[in-house]
């Protein structure tokens, strides 16, 4: 087995997020009557159930210079900020009504934040809020940017070793021609399983000592740390069925602004071809922004599918109300109609890495009846969401919110199930039929039924077949990414 310092291997840069566990819950608190706009300290008590407005402690910070607007920061205290996350919890948080009312003077901003969360559990008897999380506001900027820091590749950890799942182009990995499937084995000429980690905002210099899947003999890169520019849709593709379907297939990994353009291409390209079906790989992609995850259902569906329907709506903590989300069918960034492709069905293969706004696609299509055939493995289960939140340089992604489609229906907290079981297989390149979860895909696209095996049905698969059968069981993927559903 790894040893768990393999857990701080960052390949990318990494937003980091928060988490604890407690008890406790109170009754509903109430607004204090009469509280003051503007004030400039804590109060020197703190009154349970009471509550001031959020807006009165937002920017006042215990050390203003790392507040990420330093022009409206001001100096204050770690009480203040602490106070700033009562209120707001109370205002926002979507079971604000769960949350133990807590002295803000009790413990540090990053402690009292882990308190502020339900530990209530679902019916399953899973924690009903596993997404408490917050980021440095500079490095969730940058990431919704697309911007990250690192050597440009994302890896598998398994019972085998480290594997790269796949490489960002024009990155320092990829000009040094390592690829998905190859083993990481050493950095610094120290195992792999020792390092301490990689996670820099700085340039640096490594050795990787990798191994090329099917060989023996090692090789050596070496690689200066830098700024990346992901790329959110990194594979679209035609690919061929037994049964002679058209079929598009496309790699979606990031719901972020940036990938507006490509989708709208990718969608065009399928379009232009004239594909029978689409296969849409959301196996890494943790969500993002709810409008895009709209566009992409869109451009799916078409407008007489989604004409007066729901993509979904955004149900609150009673404070306010329920806000409907149409399915897009005009960029409200550049303000022109969508493509779309008319499908009745597309296929979605799953990893518990798909999650949140990629979830909210699968459940805002089957909202409108199109049908939606999950191939690989269930998936995170967020039927949640959250408006980003600064304050003092810290980015607050608290749940706010559940989505359900235009049926009614969000109830998949412990996520989509699919149809055919699969395992992502590193042993063949993204979009290559041969890859097990494409593959069975495609089986169930060609036959109607899921494979017996995932070997069966399938060409000759040479020398990487032959030294592993099997494609080793993904244990984590790293760097994490934080599962969203954010409205904007």
């Amino acid at each position: 087995m790894l040893r768990i310092s393999v857990l701080m291997l960052f390949l990318f840069a990494v937003v980091g997020c928060g988490g604890s566990a407690n008890d406790g819950q109170t009754s509903p608190p109430q607004i204090a009557p009469d509280s003051p706009s503007t004030p400039n300290t804590s109060p020197t008590t703190w009154q349970e159930g009471v509550f001031l407005p959020s807006d009165d402690f937002h920017q006042i910070c215990a050390d203003p210079s790392k507040a990420y607007d330093k022009a409206t920061a001001v100096q204050g205290t770690y009480i203040d900020e602490n106070n700033w996350l009562r209120s707001f919890t109370y205002e926002t948080y979507l079971w604000y009504d769960e949350v133990e009312d807590r002295d803000p003077a009790c413990c540090s901003t990053p402690e009292y934040f882990e308190l502020m969360k339900t530990f209530e559990t679902t019916s399953s008897g899973t924690p009903k809020d596993q997404f408490h999380s917050s980021v440095n506001t500079k490095e969730w900027e940058e990431s919704q940017r697309g911007i990250t820091f690192g050597y440009g590749i994302r890896v598998a950890l398994t019972r085998e070793g480290v594997f790269i799942l796949y490489v960002e182009p024009n990155s320092p990995a990829d000009n040094a021609g390592l690829r998905r499937g190859m083993r990481i084995l050493e950095i610094d000429g120290v195992p792999i399983e020792q390092v301490p980690g990689l996670a820099s905002s700085k340039p640096e210099r490594r050795e990787f000592t990798v191994l090329r899947l099917g060989e023996s003999q090692p090789f050596s890169v070496t690689m200066t740390s830098k700024e990346i520019v992901k790329t959110p849709v990194l594979v679209d593709t035609l690919v061929g069925s037994n049964s002679g379907h058209r079929v598009g297939y496309m790699l979606f990994n990031d719901h972020i602004a940036p990938a507006e353009p490509a989708l709208i291409s990718a969608i065009e390209y399928f379009d232009s071809q004239d594909i029978d079906d689409l296969v849409l790989d959301l196996r890494y992609n943790a969500g993002g922004l709810v409008y895009l995850a709209s566009e992409l259902a869109f451009m799916i569906a078409g407008p007489r599918a989604t004409e007066n329907k729901l993509f979904l709506e955004t149900i609150y903590n009673g404070k306010r109300p329920s806000e409907p989300s149409p399915f897009y069918s005009i960029s409200p960034i550049i303000g022109l109609p969508l493509p779309s492709l008319n499908l009745e069905r597309v296929f979605v293969l799953t990893t518990y890495e798909t999650c949140s706004a990629s979830e909210a696609i699968i459940n805002g299509l089957r909202g409108i009846d199109v049908e939606v055939v999950l191939i690989g493995d269930t998936t995170c289960g967020k039927p949640y969401g959250f408006v980003p939140e600064d304050n003092c340089g810290t980015t607050y992604l608290t749940i706010q919110f559940r989505a359900v489609n235009d049926k009614g229906f969000g109830n998949y907290a412990d996520g989509f199930q699919p149809t055919c079981q699969a395992r992502d297989d590193i042993r063949y390149p993204l979009g290559d039929p041969r890859e097990t979860i494409l593959g069975t895909a495609l089986y169930y696209l060609d036959l109607g039924q899921c494979p017996t095996s995932q070997q069966a049905n399938r060409p000759d698969e040479g020398a990487a077949a032959r030294v592993q059968l099997e494609p080793p069981d993904i244990i984590e993927i790293w760097p994490p990414t934080i599962p969203s559903m954010i409205l904007d």
